[in-house]
């Protein structure tokens, strides 16, 4: 706790170091709130539009009422970019650049992952057919794997680099369930 309340107050310490004014920062703070609405207006009506089936001659003139309202502030606050709010546009621009390189990233780590795994299935069919055959040990081994299908990758490196399969195996894998109203 102590750590992010150091972190908290050098994060404090450098805007207003970088920004030099509260007028400043004020003013991303502006077009942060008009672009926010403009995105809850669009989220709202394609909400409506799709999953509560509205028709279209309903969500029309309301979408075109506050997001012409919207859009008229979010451009009249675009004046102040020059001004210094430039400044953590790029910053947030740096940060989303980041996730979704991290996403697309892990989306590949996943993808590499499963394909190194293979079908568990297969990989006893394998077992049993090894010439020569692979050695029994008289033991439980536990392998944690992220999802039913794949082949664990250490369970497979203890046969390929041991030559053994224990007796009793557990394959355990957490699989995330979403609970509405659950902190």
């Amino acid at each position: 706790m102590k750590t992010l309340s150091l972190l908290t107050a050098v994060g404090v310490v450098a805007l207003v170091l970088v920004f030099q004014s509260s007028t400043r920062l004020a003013n991303i703070y502006g077009v942060a709130v008009t672009g926010t609405f403009i995105l809850d207006s669009i989220l709202f009506l394609a909400v409506a539009r799709y999953l509560w089936r509205t028709p279209l001659w309903k969500l029309a003139p309301v979408g075109a009422l506050f997001l012409t309202i919207e859009i008229s502030f979010f451009s009249s606050n675009l004046t102040k970019v020059a001004e210094g709010a430039w400044i953590p546009l790029c910053l947030g621009l740096l940060v989303s650049l980041v996730m979704v390189t991290w996403r697309r990233g892990r989306e590949i780590v996943t993808r590499n992952r499963i394909q190194e795994e293979g079908p568990l299935q297969d990989f006893l069919f394998q077992l049993r057919m090894a010439d020569p055959p692979i050695q029994r040990v008289n033991n439980v081994a536990i392998y944690l794997s992220p999802g039913k299908e794949t082949t664990p990758l250490a369970m497979r490196a203890d046969v390929e680099h041991h030559r053994v399969f224990h007796d009793k195996v557990l394959i355990v894998s957490i699989e995330p369930v979403s609970v509405p109203g659950s902190a």
